[in-house]
């Protein structure tokens, strides 16, 4: 997800599932929301505090897309 090759290993179906978070609020899809729900999901992962700079570049590159 870093943008570093391909998924390997079984990290296929995490990636599947950061992309399927999607929120929305009362006028439609909010980037804010999704944001901050896919962020919550990235922290959730063992390591992630050690990856902080991993983290928030994945984050900042994918974090509001829809």
């Amino acid at each position: 997800m870093a943008g570093i090759g391909s998924p390997s290993g079984g990290c296929g179906d995490s990636i599947g599932h950061y992309f399927s978070i999607i929120r929305f609020g009362f006028w439609g899809y909010s980037p804010s929301k999704t944001a901050a729900a896919r962020l919550r999901y990235l922290n959730s992962c063992p390591g992630a505090a050690a990856n902080e700079g991993t983290v928030m570049l994945i984050q900042t590159m994918y974090g509001a897309i829809p």
